[in-house]
This record gives structure tokens, C-alpha cells and sequence, in this order.
């Protein structure tokens, strides 16, 4: 099998894929995942959940050379005893888009690569708390792991990458990044094992008497960034009303009152508040600037154009 180490834009159908069925962002979900992965309202569960509790991956990646599995909780949701044997089944799964609309993501099934036994003996309203390790090739890319009891139904249970070995390490300048929609030890995780070193972050200007608990926040999310080896690029828009024209947004866009994406109209504060604003970007980029913070660039919002 081919385990060779992918280029970026592999990595990037890696990341969405994942993201999908880690019930990310609506706006990352594709249209046809329940169909992809046999989950249809009349092939899902009504009668047992099924929750992921831990993995023995970080972040759900693995490495090659790591042990994958799974603990997941499956509670009889019912009035009567649940006894049954399915299987866990492996599914491997990637993504593409219309090229006319890149924000439309659809979801491909690449194969059936097997299963593993499931069996389950609960007692009415009871759970239990299973170890899972799933079939899986040595191929890298993304997989999902779904539970199927005969008689009652499928229920998701996980999806995780499988991926080279990043290369530890910060980079000031990385050649690869992407938005990091969340600043948390799973999403940061998520970047380190795959080896992507930067991202950018939107940030909104906030007049610095009121930017306390504001910047508060952001020196924990650099502190959080900075202990995973990824770099930020601050994009900042200017969502603090009191410093709008009117403490409004500007005029709406078209006729219809929205911009391009849907926005409501154009966010930017008014020119006797430049001073202000200076202060406020010195203050974070002295305070989280490289190489004491993982901060290596700013830059000016740009929509809705």
C-alpha cells in the first residue's frame, strides 16, 4: 500500500474530511456525509447512542507505529434489555467540491475496509464502555468508524486521520497554514500532528479602554498556539461599534441590504479612532509578537471588498 508523505493539498482534504464528521462548523459538513456513510434517517439508531470517549491518538491522528484505539460509550436509550453482536466497520472516506463552489463540500466513500465484532448485552436504560481497534490499512488518509447492530440500526462513532509523522519544531514563516476556527488543545493538537505550523485568526478591533478582557483571552490562545509550534497571522476587522460611523456597520452593500456571503454591509471604525488602533496592535504584537509569541504578521480585513 502507499504510505508516501502527501503534498499539501492533500493534507487539506485530510483536515476537511475530518472535520466533517467531527461535527465541526456547519459550513464544513457535506451535503451527502449521512448517505456516504450509511447514515440515513432510516439507517440511523434510534434505540442505542454510541459516543466517542477517548483514542489512544492525539487529536484522533495517528502515526505510523501507534497503536489505534478507541473507547466509546453505547447506552440502551430503551425500556428493555439490549442484546446483540454487530461490528464496528471501517470506512475509508476522503472529499471534493464543485469547482464553481468551493464552499459546497460532498463526501466520497473510498472503501469498505473492514470491521471488527461488536457485542453488546444491556440491560434497559444501561450502558457500557467498549475498546475498539479498527480495521485499517496501511494507507494514509481519512476513516470513520461506525457501529451497526442488526435489527437496530448504525451509529457514527469516530473519525481519525492517519498521516506521517510531523516534523517537531516552531517555524516563523511556514509554507502551509490554515484557519484554526478554534483555539483549543484539540484543535491545536490536531495541527501539531499534522505537521501545519501556521494559521490565521481573526481578531476585531477593540478601543484599548475596553480591550482588557479581550486581549486577556488572546494572550491565553497565543500561550495555547505557541505550546503546539503554530504560528498566527492576526486578521483584524473592525467589529467594535462605538467605533463605527453611527456605531453601526456602513450602508448596506446592494439592494437586497446584504453583501457578497451574506454580509450585512461593511465594518470599518472611523479615522479618529487610527490612534487608538495603533495602540492597540502595538500592544499585541509587543506582548505576542515572534519570536515571544507565536504572532508573525497582522493584517487589514478585506471583505466584503
Amino acid at each position: 500500500m502507499n504510505n508516501t508523505r502527501p503534498h499539501g493539498w492533500q493534507l487539506t482534504v485530510l483536515l476537511a474530511t475530518l472535520l466533517i464528521s467531527l461535527g465541526a462548523a456547519h459550513a464544513w459538513g457535506a451535503k451527502n456525509q449521512d448517505e456516504v456513510f450509511g447514515l440515513k434517517k432510516d439507517q440511523v439508531a434510534r434505540d442505542y447512542s454510541v459516543q466517542e470517549i477517548s483514542c489512544s491518538g492525539q487529536s484522533n491522528v495517528f502515526w505510523p507505529g501507534e497503536e489505534m484505539r478507541f473507547t466509546v460509550q453505547i447506552v440502551n436509550k430503551t425500556d428493555k434489555p439490549l442484546k446483540v453482536t454487530g461490528q464496528a466497520q471501517t470506512i475509508a472516506y476522503g472529499t471534493t467540491c464543485d469547482p464553481l463552489d468551493g464552499w459546497t463540500q460532498y463526501a466520497v466513500k473510498i472503501a469498505d475496509v473492514g470491521a471488527v465484532p461488536v457485542a453488546v448485552d444491556l440491560p434497559a436504560k444501561g450502558y457500557v464502555d467498549l475498546v475498539i481497534k479498527p480495521v485499517v490499512p496501511n494507507r494514509f488518509g481519512a476513516y470513520a468508524l461506525i457501529v451497526d447492530l442488526p435489527g437496530y440500526g448504525r451509529q457514527f462513532a469516530a473519525a481519525f486521520l492517519y498521516v506521517p509523522k510531523a516534523t517537531p519544531g516552531k517555524v516563523r514563516n511556514p509554507t502551509y497554514a490554515l484557519d484554526l476556527r478554534e483555539v483549543t488543545p484539540q484543535m491545536c493538537g490536531l495541527w501539531q500532528r499534522l505537521g501545519i505550523k501556521g494559521t490565521r485568526n481573526e481578531i476585531g478591533y477593540t478601543r484599548t479602554e475596553a480591550a482588557a478582557e479581550q486581549l486577556a483571552r488572546l494572550g491565553r490562545e497565543c500561550k495555547l498556539m505557541s505550546d503546539y509550534d503554530i504560528t498566527v497571522m492576526l486578521c483584524i476587522e473592525g467589529c467594535d461599534w462605538p467605533t463605527n460611523p453611527f456605531g453601526r456597520f456602513r450602508s448596506f452593500l446592494d439592494k437586497d441590504g446584504v453583501g457578497k456571503f451574506q454580509y450585512l454591509g461593511d465594518a470599518a471604525w472611523s479615522p479618529k479612532w487610527d490612534a487608538d488602533f495603533q495602540r492597540w496592535v502595538r500592544i499585541i504584537c509587543s506582548n505576542y509578537g515572534w519570536p515571544h509569541g507565536p504572532v508573525n504578521a497582522v493584517e487589514l480585513w478585506n471583505e466584503p471588498w
